[in-house]
């Protein structure tokens, strides 16, 4: 049962997909519990939920790296390491949403990006590793 899990901030491992919109339901509650950045083929990227600093994500809508040119969609957003992580520039984070220059929104990069560092998550210029979610359509 999905509810439960929804207030733990908790997900399935797999999701029941022997019910209708499970599947869907799966990714939104996943989605709604960070920061990530959106890849739609033929799509430029686009970040989502800019004030959730808690999860840093890349949420790719293909079933898996060989379905759709992700490269190309994630090239202004910074260095691909491979089909599982995504080194994301920071300027390119500020440019992505109006709240960019905000002192509050800076902040909270800054606090992101601090516990980022301490995890060693951060490169020698200040990129941020994002994990990539495939999520098949």
């Amino acid at each position: 049962m999905l509810l439960p899990l929804r207030h733990a901030g908790i997900l399935p491992a797999r999701p029941a997909i022997d019910k209708p919109g499970a599947v869907m339901a799966t990714l939104r509650l996943h989605r709604e519990n960070a920061m990530y950045i959106h890849v739609v083929a033929g799509q430029p990227a686009a970040l989502e939920d800019p004030q959730n600093f808690r999860d840093f994500k890349v949420v790719i809508e293909a079933p898996g790296p060989d379905a759709v040119d992700f490269r190309t969609a994630l090239a202004p957003v910074g260095r691909i390491e491979d089909d599982k992580y995504v080194w994301v520039r920071p300027d390119w984070l500020r440019g992505a949403t109006p709240l960019g220059s905000e002192a509050e929104w800076q902040a909270g990069l800054q606090k992101m990006t601090a516990f980022a560092e301490k995890n060693g998550w951060v490169d020698q210029d200040g990129a941020i590793r994002a994990h990539i979610e495939w999520a098949g359509t």
